[in-house]
C-alpha cells in the first residue's frame, strides 16, 4: 500500500507525475519542452531522498554499536 501511495506522488518519475504532466500536455502544449527537465528534477529529488534516508539508516547503526 506504501508504495502505491508513494509511486502516485507528481514527482515526474513516477506515475503520478507521469498522469500530471500529461494533463497539463493536453490543457496547455507548450509545456512538452518542459517535461524532460521536470524529469530531471524529480530524478535529483528521488536520488536525495534515498541518500537521506541512506545516511540517516547508517547513522543509526553507527551509533546504536556498543564495543
Amino acid at each position: 500500500m506504501n508504495l502505491a501511495i508513494l509511486n502516485l506522488l507528481p514527482i515526474l518519475p513516477l506515475d503520478g507525475g507521469k498522469i500530471v504532466m500529461g494533463i497539463l500536455k493536453k490543457l496547455y502544449s507548450p509545456l512538452a519542452r518542459l517535461e524532460i527537465p521536470f524529469a530531471l528534477t524529480g530524478w535529483a529529488m528521488l536520488m536525495g531522498l534515498v541518500l537521506y534516508a541512506t545516511i540517516l539508516d547508517i547513522s543509526r547503526i553507527v551509533t546504536n554499536i556498543h564495543i
